[in-house]
């Protein structure tokens, strides 16, 4: 019971950790809008960049030291392909099926996707990408993930990584039913990758990929 409640509080800690930088560019902005200053600098962008991988960084090497990137114990799947294929067709599913609930709830998207969607408006591309395409796959794995399932209930792996998922579809901020089936079937596929890879590198590229590609649809179908 002692290490359940270090390693929440380690996973709670990383994650506010992982939040600083987000609350640093709220400050770049306000401090903009009060001399109203459009945009971004060169020197805000670039700081605001370095803070990002800096703080990302840091995460990884306390992963590192707490032996997340070793293999959870275990068999690991014949065919890598296969297991990353099923959790993209999974993930895939869970936004058609979040779109078209969204649309019988009267809603066009969720509370964190329109909130990205804002936040791309008001920040550098560059910042933007590497916020959401590098530094947030990397971190969310290795808190929600890798920390849950070797560290939650060391002894039953799978009940913490099924827990540690619960808890990253609720930090996305699921709002009503819609909203909570993208999350949720997106955390389900990223546990699915992890548990049959045995290898947290594959649920961080598959986040990284989904993430990317919900990237390239905000630039070129920007709302």
């Amino acid at each position: 019971m002692k290490q359940f409640f270090k390693t929440l509080v380690l996973m709670v800690g990383l994650f506010l950790l992982s939040q600083v930088p987000s609350l640093i560019i709220g400050g770049v902005l306000a401090y903009n809008q009060s001399l109203d200053k459009g945009s971004f600098g060169l020197v805000q962008t670039a700081s605001s960049t370095f803070v990002f991988l800096i703080i990302g960084a840091l995460i990884v090497q306390i992963a590192q030291k707490r032996d997340i990137f070793s293999p959870l114990s275990g068999r690991k799947t014949r065919s890598l392909w296969v297991s990353l294929s099923i959790a993209y067709a999974i993930i895939v599913l869970g936004n058609v099926l979040s779109s078209w609930v969204l649309k019988l709830e009267g809603q066009t998207d969720t509370v964190n996707q329109a909130g990205l969607y804002d936040l791309m408006k008001m920040v550098p591309i560059p910042l933007f990408f590497v916020m959401v395409v590098v530094v947030a796959p990397i971190t969310e794995e290795i808190i929600f993930r890798g920390l849950a399932a070797k560290y939650l209930f060391p002894k039953k792996e799978w009940v913490g990584l099924i827990a540690g998922s619960a808890i990253f579809a609720l930090v996305h901020r699921p709002t009503n039913f819609g909203s909570a089936i993208a999350y949720g079937l997106m955390s389900a596929a990223l546990a699915f990758v992890y548990w049959h890879t045995k290898d947290i590198k594959y649920s961080m590229a598959m986040h990284t990929f989904n993430n990317l590609i919900a990237f390239v649809s905000m630039l070129i179908s920007p709302i």
